[in-house]
Parts: structure tokens; C-alpha cells; sequence
């Protein structure tokens, strides 16, 4: 039986450490021998007063000199009562302290113990943990697969809830090591959460579009092994997918992507047999390797690799949800994920005779750094696969008119530059005002920068990528009735989008410049003499084009 652990109730004394003692249970007090380091877990306001005295289940410390308030964002001295001084630090993010019973290994779970602290609530438990990952597996710090076990049958699994994150028992706690500055794959999850929820939600009200995250610290065999991302997972549970039926046979289907081939990138059907889970660089998620039809993901690949023009043109909506495609090439592209494209995407299905749709996951080779922290060259790369080459060039379905039109609002919205700024911003002060950056540097320097230089550097990037989405996104389909639109060449304008005026670079000498609307109606006329402002007048927020010469801008007016 799967069964879910109840909350441990401390006490308003530990919550709040106003007083001569601060009695500390293990679950919230992880102490690293080696480093000499006391990290509490703490729930309440950013500053507090010190105690008298610390008592941990193993030991008492003081203070030598105790400040006049503690914050999450320091470090202070304690002596113990072995004389013995120590570093001692108090963390708000939820705290997680494993023990594996044996060397972890990638392939098959070693048996531990886990225990868990936020606030007041606290669990402990047996699990099976395993190493997850593959390139990121050469690096000292590594993602952690979980399953929670029974206390009485440890072959038995048992769900387990964190925060407001979904009841489990298979969880992931993410290393974040080959991102810089540590909060890529958190930004991109939260994004897609609030960009994109399933299409049959009225049939599945819990269904979720992809996993949520929270950031937690991690003691591992007792060191202190940093800052982690809490993941849950993409499975049938997570996407309320159809289960096996013994009757009808299989009716939802979930597949990942592993690795870059001709099939993942929809470019072909190759002449492979299955191996237990996995063919051709796909691995089945559901339903279990025994029940899956393998001849259902190949008939459509076959379909968008090899479907004559007009076929694929009238049917491309009949095998896909082209608003989560949509969603997902725009999400995706908005930002610059580098490995999510024949990659680190789920391939779903609700039930039989749904359209499949995407899911992402591994989300950390994106805002301007690659899979392995470097820095991606250019913020001008188009983000595609066969599949949606195929239905841009066929503009199946309107595609391009669809995609125009959803960019458009996700332009006044969360892909505003400032918007997405701000969620990564928020993140970094999050790790910052919480200490977790400080002790990360200490654990993990290597690959580690949240300078002031890496912050310009991510914003700088954000922006040049959406400069480059709006005078891509809808060229790819220009709907205007104006003849003169078709051979027009992208204009550099700014500020976009913009209410009160626009600023034009890139001509030289006097140009005529008209601003459309999206339905081809030119709202505005006059001449440019070289690089300079035309102010604008009331019109309704939304999606304009402006031609100066033979030069085109797409621009939002309002946003």
C-alpha cells in the first residue's frame, strides 16, 4: 500500500528563537563535520535575535559574540560545549539530509534514508536514490532520482508531499551545477506553467502541463552538497493521461526523447528493434514496456517525415495540438533552449484519438548559457525540428497566422523582456537573501557566477532574443493587403513595444515609412531623413508593422 506521511507539528518555540534555548530536532539541523558547518532550517521573518544556546541532538553551541540579529544571508561563529567552534547558517529553503546505504550508482536506485525540514513540517523515510543524467554525470555534483519507500516493506513505494507540490513517491532533486547562475531550469519550468495548460484540462482538471520546482538545500552522507531544484516528475500521473485498459489496450501514450536522432527529430523512421523501453532515441514513459504499441509513434513520424504536402497540410491538426506545439516552439524559443527540441521533450497523448503534444523537461541549457555553461554565441538562432519546419513552410492549418497571433499576446505579457527579467532576477534574490549562493560558492565555485556581470549578461541576452523574435515570428507570415510588404528587409526599432513614440536605426537618407495594422490597414505615414523618431498617436494596443523603404519592423503598440 502507497501511503502518505503526516505533517510533524513543531513547536512555536523553534519557530521563533526569542529565547535562552533553541532545541533543534535532526530533521532540521544538518551539520557537514568536514567544512564545519551547522546549517538550521528556519521558518519566519529575514532577521531575528539569536538564542542563548543551540542544542542540536548531538551536541549544544553559544555564541562568543552573539549579534543583535541573525539573517538568512550570514554566517556567525558558535562554540560547542566541546569547545570546538563551528559555522553556523540559517537557511528559509526546505532542507533535505540523505544517507545511502551503499555507493550510488546511475543504473538501479541503493537503498537510504531521507529526512526533510521546512517550517513546521517534517518527514523521514526510506528510499531508493540513483544518480540521473547523462552528460552531467562527469561533473562532482550530481541530480538525485528518488523513491520513497514504506517503512514496513521497503519494496513497497509511498507518496509523499512537498510544499504545494503534488502527492509522489518518485521525485528529483536537480544539481543545477552546469548553470552559472542556478536558476535556468527553475525560470523555464515556472514559465511554462503559467504559459501553457493542457488542452483537455475540462476532461482533467488536475492535469498539468509539465513539473513544478522549488529550490531546497542538500546534506548528502553528511556534507553539505549545496543547492538543488526539488522536480517533480513528467509522467501519466503528472499529465492525467489514459491508463492501459485490458479491454481497449493502450489509450494514453507518453514517450521522452534521449538522444538526437532521425527519429526524435521527426526526419525519418529508422530500421530499429525496440530494447526493453527504448527505440530509436525514444523511451516509453506509458504504458509499461509490455503494453506499448511502438507502431503508433512510428506511423507519426512516418506521417511528418513522409506525408506528401497536401496531405500533411490538411491533416497536420488532426495528429497534433497545434496550440500546445505553438506554445511550445514560442516557450521554447523565447528562451533559447538549446536542448529541447529532438531532446529533453516528452512526446504525450491524453487518450485514443487526441492529438499528441509536447512536454518539456531538463530545462537548463537556455537563457543565453549552453548544456555545459558556456555561453551561447548568438541570441539570433531559430530554435526548430522537422516537425515544425514542416508546418511553417506547409503553413498547415494557418500555422504561421496562429503562431503570429499567440507571440503577439505573449509579447505584451510574459515574454515582455522585463517580465522575464524580472522572474530571473527574483529567483537570483531568492538564492541570495536566503545564504544559498554563499554556500554554494563554497561547496561549488567552479562553475558557479551570480556577479553583477552575469546578471547584465542574462538581461542583455533576454532582450537581444526577443529583438530578434519580433522581427522573426511574424515575418515568418506577414498578413497585410500591401503589395509593397513583400520584399521588405528587417528594420532595427525600439523601444518595442512602446505607447508613446519609436526610435528607427538602420536607414540611410530619406525614406518613406508607413505603420500597418495586421490587417493591412496603414494607420500612419510620413518621411525619415536617417535614424530617428516617429511619435505615434492613439491607436488600440496590439501587433503593427512599420515599413521604412524597403525595410520592415514588427512592432506592439501599448504593450
Amino acid at each position: 500500500m502507497k501511503g502518505i506521511f503526516t505533517t510533524l507539528l513543531l513547536s512555536a518555540t523553534f519557530l521563533l528563537p526569542a529565547q535562552d534555548t533553541l532545541h533543534l530536532p535532526a530533521t532540521h539541523a544538518a551539520y557537514d563535520a568536514v567544512d564545519k558547518l551547522l546549517l538550521i532550517q528556519m521558518a519566519g521573518p529575514d532577521s531575528f535575535p539569536p538564542p542563548e544556546v543551540i542544542a542540536t541532538p548531538t551536541f549544544t553551541a553559544t555564541f562568543p559574540e552573539a549579534p543583535a540579529l541573525l539573517r538568512f544571508d550570514s554566517s556567525y561563529q558558535v562554540v560547542t560545549s566541546a569547545a570546538e567552534t563551528l559555522t553556523v547558517a540559517f537557511t528559509p529553503l526546505p532542507l533535505f539530509q540523505i544517507h545511502s546505504a551503499e555507493e550510488i550508482i546511475r543504473e538501479g536506485k541503493v537503498p537510504g534514508s531521507i529526512s526533510y525540514a521546512f517550517g513546521a513540517d517534517s518527514l523521514t523515510s526510506p528510499i531508493g536514490v540513483r544518480y540521473r543524467g547523462s552528460f552531467t554525470l562527469r561533473y562532482p555534483k550530481k541530480s538525485l532520482d528518488l523513491e520513497f519507500r514504506e517503512w514496513q516493506d521497503r519494496d513497497e513505494s509511498r507518496d509523499v508531499q512537498f510544499l504545494d507540490l503534488r502527492e509522489d513517491d518518485d521525485w528529483v532533486l536537480d544539481a543545477l551545477y552546469n548553470e552559472p547562475s542556478r536558476v535556468n531550469a527553475y525560470v523555464g519550468h515556472k514559465l511554462w506553467l503559467d504559459l501553457h495548460s493542457p488542452s483537455y484540462a475540462t476532461e482533467e482538471p488536475k492535469a498539468r502541463a509539465g513539473a513544478d520546482v522549488a529550490f531546497a538545500e542538500l546534506f548528502l552522507n553528511g556534507r553539505y552538497h549545496g543547492l538543488y531544484m526539488l522536480s517533480e516528475q513528467v509522467d501519466r500521473s503528472q499529465l492525467k493521461l489514459k491508463k492501459y485498459d485490458d479491454d481497449a489496450g493502450v489509450r494514453g501514450e507518453l514517450y521522452k526523447s534521449e538522444e538526437y536522432t532521425i527519429a526524435t527529430s521527426f526526419q525519418g523512421v529508422p530500421n530499429e528493434t525496440p530494447v526493453d523501453d527504448d527505440w530509436a532515441g525514444w523511451e516509453v514513459k506509458h504504458p509499461d514496456e509490455d503494453e506499448v504499441d511502438w507502431d503508433r509513434l512510428r506511423q507519426l513520424i512516418r506521417f511528418v517525415a513522409n506525408t506528401p504536402d497536401a496531405e500533411f497540410r490538411a491533416a497536420a491538426d488532426q495528429h497534433f495540438d497545434l496550440e500546445n506545439l505553438i506554445d511550445y516552439l514560442l516557450f521554447v524559443n523565447g528562451l533559447s533552449l538549446t536542448d529541447n527540441m529532438s531532446k529533453n521533450t516528452y512526446l504525450a497523448r491524453y487518450d485514443t484519438d487526441y492529438p499528441y503534444f509536447f512536454a518539456p523537461w531538463d530545462l537548463d541549457a537556455g537563457l543565453g548559457n549552453r548544456h555545459d555553461g558556456t555561453r551561447q554565441e548568438s541570441a539570433t538562432t531559430w530554435r526548430t525540428n522537422q516537425l515544425f519546419t514542416r508546418l511553417s513552410e506547409l503553413d498547415a492549418a494557418d500555422f504561421n497566422q496562429q503562431l503570429c497571433n499567440r507571440y503577439t499576446e505573449l509579447r505584451t505579457g510574459l515574454l515582455r523582456p522585463d517580465s522575464l527579467e524580472a522572474r530571473v532576477t527574483n529567483a537570483m534574490d531568492v538564492l541570495q537573501s536566503s545564504g544559498a549562493y554563499r554556500r554554494e560558492a563554497r561547496r561549488w565555485p567552479e562553475l558557479l557566477d551570480f556577479s553583477e556581470d552575469q546578471v547584465s549578461f542574462t538581461h542583455s541576452f533576454i532582450q537581444e532574443r526577443i529583438d530578434f523574435l519580433d522581427g522573426y515570428v511574424c515575418n515568418l507570415s506577414t498578413p497585410t493587403t500591401d503589395p509593397l510588404l513583400a520584399d521588405a528587409q528587417a528594420l532595427r526599432v525600439y523601444p518595442n513595444p512602446s505607447r508613446a513614440y519609436l526610435m528607427v536605426e538602420g536607414i540611410a537618407g530619406p525614406a518613406p515609412y508607413g505603420l500597418y495594422s495586421v490587417a493591412g490597414r496603414r494607420v500612419l505615414s510620413g518621411e525619415l531623413f536617417g535614424p530617428g523618431r516617429i511619435a505615434l498617436p492613439e491607436l488600440p494596443a496590439g501587433l503593427y508593422f512599420l515599413r521604412v523603404g524597403r525595410q520592415l519592423a514588427r512592432v506592439v503598440i501599448g504593450g
